[in-house]
């Protein structure tokens, strides 16, 4: 199947999923989740900490939705118009 007859959320995923096939050691990851629907968006989170389980892989993780980034972050910087609101380590219970 061509890349272009696929649904927003599998050319999401195929993108992520050919970019770790180099085995980085980094990766940003820029509103990877925008626009999805909350199965997908699911799937491609359960993605990232597999591999970072698997492969210690750090990201950058850029959103809008701070509950999301709290969900897989371990360490947030909050920007706002340019300007650091507030950053630091997530305590995990």
């Amino acid at each position: 199947m061509p890349v272009h007859q696929l649904s927003g959320g599998e050319q999401r995923r195929l993108s992520l999923i050919r970019a770790l096939m180099v085995n980085p050691d980094f990766l940003i990851l820029d509103e990877v989740t925008a626009g999805l629907d909350l199965l997908t968006i699911e799937k491609v989170l359960n993605l990232l900490f597999y591999y970072q389980s698997k492969h210690s892989i750090s990201y950058i993780f850029i959103t809008h939705d701070i509950n999301q980034a709290k969900q897989i972050s371990d360490y947030i910087i909050e920007i706002k118009k340019g300007k650091i609101l507030r950053e630091g380590k997530l305590q995990r219970r």
